[in-house]
């Protein structure tokens, strides 16, 4: 049985017509003000970065198809070709008062794109950060908001008890992307390395498989670094015992904030730069985590999940407040319309 996708005309009165334009219109009108909003927040992040702090935004890209020089036509069909998997990610840091950016790539025959993998693409990079900044407290993770990869409550829980464990993080902050806009310098890295690979293959060189991929990329590539992660480095991040909390408004979390001394995970409708990440957020909180031992005589990897979330209708007003001290009561419209002619 095949589907087929195609248009269908759909007969309405004006009226009709307008009022569901109405309501489209307030959706999108909140879609622009998110995006606007997040970028925004992390180029005043990207911009204001110390010395002790980093920013690393990430992204998988689309698996790389291992390539001969001369193929038969039977190698373009079933699952003769083999395909690596791809996580990149850009470092920025602060260096004698200017922000400097160290692209990575990390290279797995693993095909998994989910929260497990994500840890496991992330532990060689993590464990890089401390040459380049050595006296590293506060780590910004940068990424788009796909729930089946960064956006969930397993990656919140990990990125607290395993990824910021790793280099004695003190301070973890992780932005999530709009929906659809999360498009970076990461997907420019990616899209160097593959077509540095297709340009190795054009000139005469096999590329059959990921170790000779990643022994290539090294030579041909040498600003990127690069590292490979085995099957088995994710399985073992995929039995990982984690306690998962019930969680509500994971979809609109934008921001979730994690600090050592509290151990208490804060998750946001929005990227706030004002507020600290052991407080709770007065402008844009949705729930909070609080992450604790069993008992004294338990490991660091033993936790137990708490969640503080409050119920409450917010209005845009509050949502979309301007950081500077602006007037509360100006209509909602008008608010909007500001956002839009913002750059």
């Amino acid at each position: 049985m095949v589907n087929k996708v195609m248009k269908e005309e759909v007969q309405t009165t004006k009226n009709r017509l307008v009022s569901a334009f109405e309501k489209q219109l307030l959706k999108f009108t909140c879609h622009v003000c998110n995006i606007k909003h997040q970028y925004r927040s992390i180029k005043f992040i990207k911009e204001n970065i110390r010395i002790d702090e980093i920013l690393l935004h990430m992204d998988f890209s689309e698996n790389y198809s291992c390539k001969y020089t001369q193929e038969v036509q039977s190698l373009h069909f079933g699952g003769s070709r083999n395909q690596v998997s791809l996580h990149t990610s850009v470092l920025y840091y602060s260096k004698d008062g200017t922000v400097q950016s160290v692209p990575f790539c990390t290279i797995s025959r693993d095909y998994r794109h989910n929260n497990v993998a994500i840890c496991a693409h992330l532990t060689p990079v993590i464990k890089k950060f401390k040459n380049i900044v050595p006296n590293l407290n506060k780590i910004h993770f940068v990424s788009d908001g796909s729930s089946n990869q960064y956006r969930n409550r397993k990656i919140f829980v990990l990125a607290a008890t395993f990824l910021a464990k790793l280099e004695k993080i003190k301070i973890l902050h992780w932005h999530f992307l709009e929906a659809g806009h999360g498009k970076g310098a990461p997907d420019g890295a990616g899209g160097c390395l593959k077509r540095t690979a297709d340009g190795i293959v054009a000139r005469g060189i096999d590329i059959p498989n990921i170790d000779v991929l990643i022994d290539q990329l090294k030579i041909n590539c040498k600003g990127v670094n690069i590292f490979r992660v085995a099957s088995a480095e994710i399985d073992d991040c995929d039995k990982m015992e984690v306690t998962l909390p019930s969680l509500t408004g994971i979809l609109r979390a934008h921001q979730i904030s994690w600090t050592k001394e509290e151990n208490l995970i804060q998750v946001r409708r929005l990227t706030c730069t004002m507020c600290l990440a052991d407080q709770q957020c007065h402008h844009y909180t949705i729930s909070q985590i609080l992450i604790k031992a069993k008992d004294s005589g338990d490991s660091d990897d033993e936790h137990i999940m708490d969640t503080n979330i409050k119920k409450r209708r917010l209005c845009y007003s509050e949502v979309y407040s301007d950081t500077s001290d602006s007037d509360n009561s100006s209509s909602m419209q008008n608010y909007f319309n500001d956002c839009l002619k913002k750059p």
